[in-house]
């Protein structure tokens, strides 16, 4: 597994706690899967414990556990097409219940969105690869490294930041996340060597790694590691 996220579904009228799960990416094995976090001190089996202590904590039910029938995603199935080399994930949510993911693919040049209200049905949302000229635009999301999601006016519109590392250079790039099922190609942030709209020149991208964003004071900025420039 390359890349992790975890979330909380509310089970409104179930009369149950808020299920918590986890998504990973698996880079080699070009998919996803989906896990229920709800027992985690438990193993379903006695030989997946080997080296942990606790061994009463074992047994037939419980632990850690696939979500559901379609938890576990691969491309080139189930009508994925874009999950070659599957590195890394972020989710968002707009409402309690409406939660969405977004899977980028370094192989593909692509990212993938999933529809994570309920995580034991089909996840498939949206798909988009490099250069396909969805909406008349051609995508700048080559070699995606790492994904961060943020939300940019309080009122659910969510911007993810793609890190990426391709033919045209490393840098970062903004999808606008309004309409999960419609996502849209924002204005490149940066690529190395480029310089930005106050003159400085950005030099220490090189092979841009990993990627998160936070707010201060109403301004949204991306923290971005560089392994080529060690910055």
């Amino acid at each position: 597994p390359t890349g992790v996220e975890t979330f909380y579904i509310p089970q409104d009228g179930k009369g149950v706690a808020a299920i918590p799960y986890a998504i990973l990416t698996a880079f080699v094995d070009d998919g996803i899967q989906i896990l229920d976090l709800s027992d985690p001190e438990h193993w379903p089996l006695a030989a997946q414990r080997s080296g942990y202590p606790g061994g009463s904590f074992t047994g037939s039910a419980g632990g850690i556990v696939a979500a559901g029938a379609y938890s576990n995603a691969t491309d080139a199935a189930d009508g994925f097409e874009n999950l070659n080399g599957a590195i890394d994930v972020a989710v968002w949510n707009t409402t309690a219940k409406a939660h969405y993911g977004i899977v980028v693919a370094q192989l593909d040049n692509s990212f993938t969105i999933l529809d994570l209200q309920d995580p034991t049905a089909k996840l498939f949302e949206k798909q988009i690869a490099n250069g396909s000229g969805t909406y008349g635009t051609s995508w700048d999301i080559t070699a995606p490294t790492a994904v961060s999601v943020f939300e940019v006016d309080g009122t659910n519109h969510y911007v993810a930041a793609i890190a990426t590392n391709g033919t045209t250079g490393s840098g970062v790039s903004l999808i606008d996340l309004y309409i999960p099922s419609n996502p849209q190609p924002l204005t490149t942030v940066i690529r190395d060597g480029q310089v930005g709209s106050d003159g400085t020149l950005f030099n220490l991208l090189g092979d841009a790694q990993s990627i998160d964003t936070f707010t201060l004071k109403g301004i949204h900025y991306a923290a971005v590691t560089s392994y080529d420039d060690d910055a």
